[in-house]
């Protein structure tokens, strides 16, 4: 990493802008599987 230094809140910040992007990514690949599944079987 290259910064020095680090506040102590800085890997939550991180864990929640992170959880944040992978949910909203898992959410739109979900819908996509869903309906090619939908697709599929109807």
């Amino acid at each position: 990493m290259w910064w020095p230094r680090l506040p102590a809140w800085t890997p939550v910040v991180w864990r929640a802008v992170l959880g944040e992007a992978f949910a909203r990514i898992a959410g739109r690949f979900g819908r996509v599987v869903a309906r090619r599944r939908a697709a599929r079987f109807v």
